[in-house]
């Protein structure tokens, strides 16, 4: 796929990423606007763009995630244009523009869903926003976008004060979303993911925990994403999250050339087998017993064809105002297996006893091993890297941990260590060798 620009456009930011599609891989190789100092203050948004355009090549086809945009506004709409306007300005020409909360479903398709996770409210949470969309399998349930302000704390105290502040604005209304979907869909949330350009977004996680009693992942490593070597080096932690928008916007969904060229084959696939299925039928006629043998089975490779064109769905993207419009990819469900019965195992004297005197249960003598003694481990301690603890929760009923954006719980399997203990401020992890490490939480520089 040739490269494109994929932009997200906000009322106080703008990311420019210039997008490229491998297969399954997403290769970003420009960024412009996720550090403070990308844009010059002194010049318009149209100027800034225009020196961004040129001095880092980014492809003058633009894709648009565009904040503040009415649920049904359409490309031809006055505030769309205006919208638009300082892109076309700069020399980009706006292929597509969706809102965030359509570039968060499709966010949502890309990421593989866990196991036991049926679905999920993504947040992309910005300094002078929120959007938030609950996807359920591919399918939108409901949407939201409001407006909020955040400020650079000047102290440690003040930085606290304002995180609790953003998560008391923030809690009420993801609460009232998963409601809604609960008591209308039917469906319950059971994982909230969150990204956007907000400084140091994993410090919500453990707030959020608390206020709703459910699972919270930052999206800081976005699956099959290549980033230029300069972030790779820096902190791609705080790079994804800004990106994540961006990207997918430029990634977008296949082309109406590619989806024509798909339902064209569908359409000849088909044709071709009801043809031969009915010059099959038409040589079978008049040869007695053998119509009835092989008619069935042309009716048979004919409904097993692909639909024809206009039965073909095509790829549409999801609509917030709209859920039902969104693209639904359900899991596909496979036929029961018939699994064979084990033989019976043979009767002993204890079964044939059991047998004679009429006791209605049977019972087989049970051989057990010897147990081997636990032998030593004679390995030393691990040479792997220690884990980054993101964020520790002790309270009176439960403790848990964040580890590098995973919740862990006193038990689990971190890497090749076990936690055996969370206190206040560390974890304590065992070995394989059984020696025991001690890993502090990680605090912020300064």
């Amino acid at each position: 796929m040739r490269a494109v620009t994929g932009v997200e456009l906000g009322a106080e930011s703008c990311v420019l990423a210039r997008v490229r599609t491998k297969g399954d891989r997403v290769e970003i190789s420009a960024i412009r606007g996720v550090k403070v100092d990308d844009w010059d203050t002194g010049r318009t948004l149209a100027q800034n763009l225009a020196d961004a355009r040129r001095t880092e090549r980014f492809p003058r086809t633009a894709r648009v995630v565009a904040w503040g945009l009415h649920e049904s506004a359409g490309a031809s709409d006055a505030l769309t244009k205006s919208v638009a306007a300082p892109l076309r300005d700069a020399g980009f020409t706006v292929d597509t523009i969706i809102s965030p909360a359509q570039a968060l479903v499709l966010l949502a398709r890309r990421h593989s869903r866990r196991a036991g996770r049926d679905a999920a409210a993504w947040l992309a949470i910005n300094r002078q926003g929120v959007a938030m969309a609950i996807v359920a399998a591919g399918e939108l349930l409901y949407s939201r976008e409001f407006t909020w302000h955040y400020r650079e704390a000047g102290s440690v105290k003040e930085e606290l004060l304002t995180r609790y502040s953003l998560v008391a604005h923030l809690a009420p209304e993801v609460r009232h979303g998963l409601d809604v979907v609960e008591v209308q869909r039917g469906v319950r949330v059971n994982a909230i993911v969150t990204c956007g350009d907000l400084p140091d977004l994993r410090s919500l996680t453990m707030p959020l925990i608390e206020e709703l009693d459910t699972e919270v992942e930052t999206l800081d490593t976005f699956e099959g994403l290549d980033l230029p070597r300069a972030e790779r080096e820096d902190d791609p932690a705080a790079t994804v999250p800004a990106l994540c928008l961006a990207s997918v916007a430029g990634v977008g969904g296949p082309s109406a050339r590619q989806a024509d060229g798909r339902a064209w084959l569908a359409a000849a696939a088909a044709v071709a087998v009801v043809a031969i299925g009915g010059w099959l039928a038409f040589r079978t006629v008049g040869t007695g017993p053998e119509t009835v043998i092989q008619a069935p089975a042309a009716r048979t490779s004919a409904a097993s064809a692909p639909a024809p064109a206009a039965q073909a769905p095509r790829p549409a993207a999801p609509q917030p105002s709209a859920p039902a419009q969104a693209t639904v990819d359900r899991p596909e469900t496979s036929a029961p297996v018939s699994v064979p019965e084990r033989p019976a195992p043979p009767l002993t004297s204890d079964t044939r006893a059991a047998a004679t005197t009429g006791r209605s249960e049977t019972t087989e003598p049970v051989r057990t091993a010897p147990r081997a003694r636990p032998v030593p481990s004679a390995e030393g301690p691990l040479t792997d890297p220690l884990p980054v603890v993101n964020s520790i929760l002790v309270a009176p009923d439960r403790r848990l941990a964040v580890v590098a954006g995973e919740i862990v719980h006193e038990g689990d399997r971190v890497g090749r260590r076990v936690l055996i203990r969370i206190e206040r401020d560390a974890l304590v992890l065992r070995e394989p060798s059984g020696h025991e490490v001690r890993v502090p939480i990680r605090r912020r520089p300064g």
